[in-house]
């Protein structure tokens, strides 16, 4: 150590900086040996004093990234001064902190002509950007929700206008009276789901930050099916095939919840079944499957006779950009 504590007194880097400041100060030789360090290890790393002193600067990488981190590493060692490498170092408690380091080189030309004992290996100024990789993890999934979110969306405003569209078109064929009134409250429910997504999408910040408020209000599950059927009557008819639900006995009551959040789902499951149905018919169906109780478990079945889904593929059709 008498060099490097030569290199201190010389002034290659002020001793009050180095013990004061908030950055961990690494020396380590160029086979990873850790020379000295700084108290700032104790805050940031949770190791007592000195605790590191001699052991090996490698050991404490990830391991994953061990090799990839000797490349960097090495070539710091042939440069004055490397900037911004990043690493995960362990911590005294088990975990890995990502750090980044600004190296300077020990044995370059310039700082070797100021010592005559001149030590081999690296000064290493690392700061603990932890916080800063997670908002860029944050960030990066927020894009993603909002990605994915307009693509979705998309999809849920055509529905209901087809919807709308479809009972328009048979309300000008001069239906009857009865007629009339069933294709004016499929109207009326496409009406609602689309405002409810127009809201969302003028409340995109809510989604994002995972803040959105599910309603908890009065509905009849029967209504529900019923208005679903006939928002998709007329697209079925279109494509030759027919589309009914059925509600068990058990589960034709009123119940809290949000209706139209109900809605947004089923309408995504049937007019999946819709694309992938070119004959046949679809089927949707609403049954109790547990309570406890004040509490109702519901299941919904949407069955068709379309193509199905491929066995492997069946773990993954929930997951993010998954088709």
């Amino acid at each position: 150590m008498k060099a490097l504590d030569n290199y201190v007194k010389k002034g290659l880097f002020y001793k009050s900086v180095v013990e004061d400041g908030s950055d961990i100060i690494f020396v380590v030789d160029y086979q990873g040996k850790i020379l000295y360090h700084n108290s700032s290890v104790v805050d940031t790393l949770g190791y007592k004093p000195n605790h590191l002193i001699h052991k090996n600067f490698f050991d404490f990488i990830l391991p994953e990234t061990i090799s990839s981190f000797k490349k960097k590493y090495e070539f710091s060692t042939n440069k004055q001064y490397q900037k911004s490498v990043e690493f995960q170092f362990l911590c005294k408690d088990g975990s890995y902190k990502y750090l980044e380091f600004n190296s300077i080189n020990l044995n370059q030309k310039d700082l070797a002509a100021a010592q005559t004992d001149a030590l081999e290996g690296l000064i290493l100024d690392c700061r603990d950007i932890t916080q800063r990789k997670k908002d860029a993890e944050e960030l990066l999934r927020v894009q993603k929700t909002k990605d994915q979110f307009l693509a979705n969306i998309s999809h849920e405003i055509r529905t209901p206008i087809n919807g709308i569209a479809g009972m328009a078109t048979l309300l000008s064929q001069s239906p009857n009276r009865k007629e009339q009134l069933i294709y004016l409250n499929a109207i009326k429910s496409a009406s609602e789901n689309l405002k409810v997504i127009i809201n969302d999408i003028l409340d995109l910040a809510s989604i994002e930050s995972g803040k959105l408020k599910f309603e908890r209000i009065g509905f009849s599950l029967k209504d529900v099916l019923t208005s679903l059927v006939n928002m998709f009557q007329v697209q079925a008819k279109e494509k030759g095939i027919s589309i009914s639900s059925h509600l068990t006995k058990e589960a034709d009551k009123i119940i809290i919840g949000d209706p139209v959040r109900l809605n947004q789902i089923l309408i995504n499951l049937i007019s999946n079944a819709l694309k992938f149905t070119h004959s046949g018919a679809i089927r949707l169906s609403c049954s109790i499957d547990r309570q406890e109780g004040q509490k109702w478990f519901i299941r919904f079945h949407v069955a068709d006779t379309g193509i199905g889904i491929p066995s492997n593929k069946l773990t993954t059709i929930f997951e993010s950009f998954s088709q």
